[in-house]
C-alpha cells in the first residue's frame, strides 16, 4: 500500500525510523514529520537554514540550523513527536554539520568544526538531554569528521576521513584509529553496527571493510576483490 505527501520542498530529503518518516529542505529552512496515516507536525524555521537532522522511531527529531543571531555560529533543536521543543543548544565556537540520537532518546552527538591558527580543528560533542551542563567535547586537528552513530549501548562512532573515532559509554578520552593511508568511500549505520568501505587513495586497487559494533570493537575484513564494475565479493565472515 502506498501514501502520496505533497510538499513544495525544492530540495528534499528524507529519513525514515519505525512509522514516521521525516522530509526537510535541506539547505532551508523547513521540515515536516509524517506517518502513513497524517502529517504528524511540520515546523518553519524562517530565516535559518537546517544543516543536518536525525530521526528516532519515537518520532523525537533533532536538527541543526544556523544562527538566528551574531551571538553564536549554529543552534540544536530536538522536538518529540507533538512538535514541541524540549532541548535546544546554542553553539558558539563549532560549525556543526551531523549529529545522531541515542535510541533512548535520553541524548544526542553532534560533529562539527573550526578553523584555529590556520588548522582545521574538528570536534565530536556529547549532551545529555536532561542535564543542564555542557556537552563533552572531543578534540583533533587535521581531519575532518564526516559522519557520525550513537549505539543503542552508549558507544559513539564518528567517522573521518583519515581515522575512526570511538567513545564508549563512560569513556573521558576518544579511541582514534587512523585507516593506514586509506580513506573511506562510504558508510552505514544501524542503532547496532556502523560500516565503512576503505580504498587507497587514487587507487583502483583492493579495498577493505571495517565494521564497528555496538561495544566499539572494530572488525577489519580481508580485502574486497573487485570482480566487475559493479559486482564485489567480500571474504569477511561478519558481513555475510
Amino acid at each position: 500500500h502506498v501514501e502520496e505527501r505533497h510538499h513544495s520542498f525544492s530540495n528534499p530529503s528524507l529519513k525514515t525510523a519505525g512509522r514516521y518518516a521525516l522530509t526537510v529542505e535541506t539547505g532551508s529552512t523547513r521540515f515536516r514529520l509524517d506517518t502513513r496515516r497524517e502529517l504528524v507536525f511540520s515546523h518553519n524555521f524562517e530565516n535559518r537554514n537546517i544543516y543536518a537532522s536525525a530521526l528516532l522511531p519515537s518520532g523525537m527529531v533533532a536538527v541543526v540550523t544556523d544562527s538566528a543571531s551574531q551571538s553564536y555560529l549554529c543552534s540544536i533543536q530536538v522536538f518529540n513527536s507533538r512538535g514541541e521543543i524540549i532541548y535546544e543548544y546554542q553553539c558558539r565556537k563549532y560549525l556543526l554539520t551531523g549529529l545522531s540520537l541515542y535510541p533512548s532518546g535520553k541524548g544526542l552527538a553532534a560533529i562539527g568544526a573550526c578553523s584555529e591558527n590556520g588548522a582545521l580543528k574538528s570536534v565530536l560533542l556529547r549532551f545529555d538531554l536532561y542535564k543542564e551542563e555542557e556537552p563533552t567535547e572531543y578534540i583533533g586537528t587535521d581531519v575532518l569528521l564526516l559522519n557520525v552513530n550513537c549505539f543503542s549501548g552508549g558507544t559513539v562512532v564518528a567517522v573521518g576521513d583519515t581515522e575512526l573515532w570511538v567513545v564508549r559509554s563512560g569513556d573521558k578520552e576518544v579511541k582514534k584509529t587512523s585507516y593506514g593511508g586509506f580513506e573511506p568511500a562510504g558508510y552505514a549505520a544501524t542503532s547496532s553496527l556502523t560500516g565503512i568501505v576503505l580504498r587507497r587513495s587514487g587507487s583502483t586497487g583492493d579495498s577493505y571493510v571495517w565494521t564497528v559494533d555496538s561495544g566499539g570493537d572494530i572488525w577489519k575484513s580481508e580485502s574486497i576483490e573487485k570482480q566487475s564494475k559493479s559486482v564485489f565479493r567480500c571474504s569477511s565472515p561478519h558481513l555475510r
